[in-house]
C-alpha cells in the first residue's frame, strides 16, 4: 500500500472515528501476486483488507470482520472490479465506526456483572515491560502531565474531597508529575501505580466508589495508554 494511504489510514482512525491508532497495526503480504495491506487490531480479532491488484497501488478489493459472536469476515467485494481509494476510504469509516468502534468500547468496558477488585484492576494498568528502561520524550511528557491535570479536576468534581484530602491529592499527583522527567519508564508505571493506590486508601474508597475512581483514571488516561504499553 502506497505510503499517503497509510498515512491517510491513520488519520481517519485518530480524527475521524476518534480511536487510537496504536490499537491496530498493519501488516503487508503478497496474495497470489496481488498486494493485501492488513490492518488488525492489536489482539487479531477484527481485520479490515485493502488489496491491490499487480496492475496498480490505486485501486482496491476489501474484505473486512464484523463485530459479531463468530467475527464473520466477508468475502472480497467488489468481486469483478475495483475500488477507488475515495470509494474505500467511505467503505473503511463505515466499518470503523460500526464495528471497530463497537469492538473497542466493548473490550475497554467494564462488566458490572465481574465483582470489581481496585488493586487487581490497578495492577493491570501498565503493561510496560519491566526491562524497558527507555524515558518519555518531552512530547510523551506533555502528553502525561494533561492526563493527571485532567484526573485531578475530575477527581474534586466526581469526589468533592475535603481540604485536607485534595491537598494529599495534589501532593501525590503532583510528584507523579514531576516524576515523569526523572525516571524510566518502568519505574515510572510503579510509581503511577502506587500514587493511585495511596489516594485510594487515603479517600477511603469502598468498592464501588473504587470502579468510580478507576473509570476516571481511564477517562484521563484515555488518550495516553499506548504509553503505559497498553
Amino acid at each position: 500500500m502506497k505510503k499517503i494511504y497509510k498515512n491517510d489510514i491513520h488519520r481517519i482512525i485518530k480524527e475521524e472515528v476518534n480511536l487510537d491508532p496504536n490499537q491496530f497495526k498493519i501488516i503487508e503480504e503478497v496474495l497470489h501476486d496481488n498486494h493485501v495491506a492488513s490492518l488488525l487490531s492489536i489482539d487479531n480479532k477484527m481485520c479490515f483488507k485493502f488489496l491491490n491488484p499487480p496492475t496498480s497501488w490505486d485501486v482496491f478489493q476489501i474484505s473486512f470482520t464484523l463485530f459479531n459472536p463468530t467475527f464473520t469476515r466477508t468475502g472480497w467485494t467488489p468481486q469483478s472490479n475495483y475500488l477507488s481509494y475515495g470509494e474505500t476510504k467511505i467503505k473503511f469509516i463505515e466499518w470503523l465506526r460500526t464495528h471497530a468502534k463497537s469492538y473497542v468500547d466493548d473490550i475497554q468496558g467494564i462488566d458490572n456483572w465481574t465483582p470489581f477488585q481496585f488493586e487487581t484492576n490497578i495492577f493491570q494498568l501498565s503493561q510496560i515491560p519491566i526491562d524497558d528502561k527507555s524515558n518519555f520524550t518531552i512530547d510523551d511528557s506533555e502528553k502525561i502531565f494533561n492526563s493527571i491535570d485532567n484526573l485531578k479536576q475530575l477527581l474534586i468534581d466526581k469526589f468533592e474531597p475535603t481540604e485536607i484530602q485534595l491537598a494529599f491529592i495534589n501532593e501525590r499527583l503532583n510528584y507523579l508529575s514531576e516524576s515523569t522527567n526523572r525516571l524510566n519508564k518502568y519505574d515510572w508505571s510503579n510509581l503511577l501505580i502506587s500514587v493511585f493506590m495511596s489516594i485510594a486508601i487515603n479517600m477511603s474508597f469502598d468498592t464501588e466508589t473504587g470502579r468510580r475512581f478507576f473509570d476516571l483514571i481511564n477517562q484521563a488516561f484515555k488518550n495516553v495508554k499506548y504509553l503505559l504499553g497498553q
